[in-house]
């Protein structure tokens, strides 16, 4: 069977803020896609988190790989980090690019996150990885909010999220 994408939600940001939501997200679909594209505020390259269901102590048990583009990798296991924000000192409008997957959203297991991000920079410093999640959110996931450390999410930042189903 083919697996069709139906968008849900979007939020393209028109004005800056540290916390994006999408809500009434329906039960209807297999799994969940979350697109991202956002730049921070911020100087610095930062984590950003997604929080389930409105909470932001999801219990999160995380594992990363990430590289630069010096191919100094990194790995290692953090309380939240499920995408890395591309800074204001990267370059004029160079926004990074995130694909989060949820599978099995509505069932009463813990959720699991995977994620695949990049940032982009015009001189160096640019960042690609993976991480995996496990939280301890057993309910039908109804909201997805993505958080930011430092700084804020500038006006062009965007999500979409697509509902998967296998019919």
């Amino acid at each position: 069977m083919a697996i069709t994408y139906k968008l849900i939600s979007k939020n393209i940001l028109s004005a800056t803020t540290t916390t994006i939501t999408l809500s009434s997200i329906p039960t209807t679909y297999t799994h969940l896609k979350l697109f991202i594209s956002d730049r921070g505020s911020s100087t610095v390259l930062d984590a950003s988190e997604l929080w389930l269901n409105g909470g932001n102590a999801n219990s999160y048990v995380n594992g990363y790989v990430d590289a630069n583009d010096g191919g100094s990798p990194r790995s290692g296991q953090a309380g939240y980090y499920q995408n890395i924000t591309v800074p204001s000192n990267y370059g004029t409008n160079i926004f990074g690019f995130t694909e989060i997957v949820i599978p099995n959203y509505t069932g009463s297991q813990e959720k699991n996150i995977a994620s695949l991000f990049n940032t982009e920079n015009s001189a160096s410093n640019q960042y690609n990885g993976l991480s995996r999640t496990f939280t301890a959110v057993t309910s039908a996931v109804s909201s997805l909010a993505l958080n930011i450390r430092n700084g804020t999410f500038v006006v062009g930042t965007s999500m979409h999220l697509y509902g998967l189903s296998n019919t």
